[in-house]
C-alpha cells in the first residue's frame, strides 16, 4: 500500500499476519484533533492487495473511510477505544463489525454504521480480504482492563480454531479447499502480472491458471515434466518461491502432503518471510504440524498392534487411514509390513514378500521421495539405496553444516533416482550457496544432468555449453561413490 507506513506486526498461531498502518491522509487530517489516533490492521495480507483489487481502488476506499471515521469521532468527548473490522467480500457487500470500549448505545452504533456504509463499497477480485481500524480517542478508555462489546468474530481466527479441532480427515479436506480457494488464486495472479520480460514466469501463471482445480490434478504433468516451470523458476529471483510454491500447493491442493511438506520443509531452510510464498509456506507449515500430530497418533495406534502380533486389526487401521489420506507414505508401509507379516503367520513358506515390495515402494516413495524406510535389499545397488535412506535421518543435525549437508542431501536424492527432487536442490543450492560453500564442484552441471535424467534435457538449450563431458563425469562419479560404499561392498545375495 502507498499511503501507509508501517510500525508494527502481530502473529496469531496459524500465521495470520497483522500489519499496523498509519494512512498519511488521515494522519494529516487529524493534526489538530488531540488525542484521536486511528490506525488500519491488515488481518489480510497486504501484499495481496496489488492483485486483489484494480490499481488504487483499496488505497482509495480506505482513505475515504478513514476521513468519514475521523469525522464521526471529532465530537467525541469521553475516552473511548474502537475496533471496526472490515471484511471487504468477493461476491458481495463489505462486511462490518463495530466494538468499543465503553460500548456504544444502539443509536450510536447504528449511526456509525451508517457513516461507513455511506461509502461507495468495493469488491475484491480473488478472495475476501479482512482489515480493521484500531481508533483511540482521548487517551482511550479509563478502564483498560474492560471488554470490547460487542464482542467481534474474526473468520481467520475461526477457521483456525476449527482447523485444530476438525478430525484427521476434515483436516485433510481444509487443507485442500484453503490450497484451492485462496492460496493457488493469488499465487497464479503474481505469475500471470509478472513483468514482460519474465515470460516464462508469465506462461506458466496462464497455464495454471487453466486448471480446473475441482478435478483430479495431474501435478508433474504441470510442473515436473513441463519446460516452462523449469524456466519459470530460474526466472525468479533467488529468494523469490514463487514458482516452486505454486508447485507445492498444487500438492496440497490434489491432498498429497507429504511431498508438499518434504519441499515446503526445504524451501524452509532459505526464505527470508518477505514475499507472499513465504507467508503462505509459513502457514502451511503450522497446519500441517496439526494434521502430522493427528496422523501420527492414528499410524502409531497399528504400530502398536503390529508389535503386538495382532495384524489383522493393524491392516483394519491402516486401510481406515488410507481412506481418509490415501497419499500417507508411512501408512503405506505399515499397510506392507502388517500384510506380509499376516501372510507369514497364516502361511511359513510364503515368498512374495520381494515381490510385493516392489508395487508398494511405488506409492510409498511417490508420495514421498526420500521417505526413510526400505525393504527388500534385493541387490548390491538396493542395499546401497537403502544405506542413502537412512543417511537423510542424521542430516541437519549441526547448524555449521547446513552448506555440507544440503549438498549431500542433493547428491543422496540424485544416487536414489529421484531426479526432479534433486534438480530443485541443486538450483536451491546453485543460488544460495557461495563459491566457497560449493567447493570445486560444477553444480549447474549437476543440476541439468538431474533434468537431463528426469527427461527434460531442453532446458539445457538456456545455456551456451555443451555439457556432455560433464555429464559424463557425474555419472561416472555417481557410480563410484556407489561402488565404494560400504553397503554396496558388503550385500550378500542371502540376505
Amino acid at each position: 500500500m502507498k499511503k501507509c507506513e508501517i510500525l508494527n506486526y502481530k502473529k496469531s498461531s496459524v500465521k495470520i499476519l497483522f500489519i499496523i498502518i498509519t494512512i498519511l491522509g488521515l494522519t494529516i487530517s487529524l493534526k489538530a484533533q488531540k488525542n484521536k489516533e486511528v490506525k488500519i490492521i491488515f488481518l489480510s495480507n497486504h501484499t495481496i492487495t496489488e492483485v486483489n483489487f484494480n490499481e488504487g481502488q483499496f488505497d482509495n476506499y480506505t482513505l475515504k473511510l478513514s476521513n468519514k471515521i475521523a469525522k464521526f469521532i471529532n465530537n467525541e468527548s469521553k475516552g473511548r477505544e474502537i475496533i471496526i473490522q472490515v471484511n471487504i467480500k468477493k461476491d458481495s457487500l463489505p462486511d462490518f463489525q463495530i466494538s468499543a470500549r465503553p460500548s456504544y448505545s444502539d443509536i450510536e452504533m447504528n449511526e456509525l454504521k451508517a457513516v461507513l456504509t455511506s461509502v461507495k463499497p468495493v469488491k475484491s477480485k480473488i478472495v475476501d480480504f479482512l482489515f480493521a481500524f484500531e481508533i483511540k480517542v482521548n487517551n482511550g478508555c479509563s478502564c483498560p482492563d474492560s471488554a470490547f462489546l460487542p464482542e467481534i468474530h474474526n473468520p481467520y481466527l475461526l477457521d483456525e480454531s476449527g482447523f485444530i479441532s476438525a478430525t484427521l480427515g476434515q483436516k485433510g479436506e481444509l487443507l485442500q479447499k484453503w490450497s484451492k480457494d485462496q492460496v493457488l488464486p493469488l499465487l497464479i495472479a503474481f505469475a500471470k502480472q509478472a513483468d514482460n520480460e519474465f515470460l516464462g514466469v508469465r506462461m506458466l501463471g496462464s497455464r495454471f491458471s487453466n486448471i480446473n482445480l475441482d478435478s483430479s490434478i495431474e501435478v508433474k504433468q504441470y510442473t515436473d515434466r513441463d519446460a516452462y516451470y523449469w524456466r519459470a523458476m530460474m526466472e525468479m529471483q533467488a529468494n523469490n518461491f514463487l514458482i516452486i510454491s505454486m508447485k507445492v500447493f498444487l500438492h496440497v491442493a490434489s491432498g498429497e502432503f507429504d511431498i508438499a511438506k518434504r519441499y515446503a520443509d526445504l524451501l524452509n531452510l532459505f526464505k527470508h518471510d518477505k514475499t507472499i510464498s513465504d507467508y503462505f509456506l509459513d502457514e502451511l507449515l503450522i497446519r500441517l504440524d496439526y494434521f502430522y500430530k493427528d496422523l501420527h497418533e492414528s499410524v502409531s495406534v497399528g504400530v502398536k498392534m503390529f508389535e503386538q502380533n495382532d495384524f489383522d486389526n493393524a491392516i483394519h487401521i491402516y486401510h481406515t487411514i488410507l481412506l481418509t489420506y490415501y497419499a500417507s507414505s508411512w501408512t503405506h508401509f505399515e499397510l506392507f509390513r502388517s500384510t506380509q507379516s499376516l501372510n507369514l503367520q497364516n502361511d511359513s513358506t510364503y515368498q512374495g514378500y520381494r515381490e510385493a515390495w516392489l508395487d508398494t515402494k511405488e506409492l510409498v516413495y511417490g508420495y514421498d521421495p526420500l521417505f526413510s524406510l526400505c525393504i527388500s535389499n534385493g541387490s548390491a545397488e538396493e542395499a546401497y539405496r537403502a544405506s542413502l535412506r537412512n543417511e537423510v535421518l542424521s542430516l541437519f543435525q549441526d547448524n555449521e553444516l547446513l552448506h555440507e549437508d544440503f549438498l549431500r542431501l542433493a547428491d543422496i536424492t540424485l544416487d536414489l533416482g529421484e531426479y526432479v527432487l534433486a534438480a530443485h536442490l541443486y538450483w536451491l543450492a546453485l543460488t544460495h550457496f557461495s563459491e566457497k560453500d560449493l567447493g570445486k564442484r560444477n553444480i549447474l552441471a549437476y543440476y541439468l544432468f538431474a533434468l537431463d535424467k528426469a527427461g527434460i534435457g531442453e532446458i539445457q538449450s538456456f545455456f551456451d555449453v555443451d555439457f556432455k563431458k560433464e555429464f559424463d563425469e557425474i555419472a561416472i562419479l555417481r557410480k563410484l561413490e556407489m561402488e565404494r560404499s560400504e553397503a554396496f561392498k558388503n550385500y550378500s545375495p542371502t540376505e
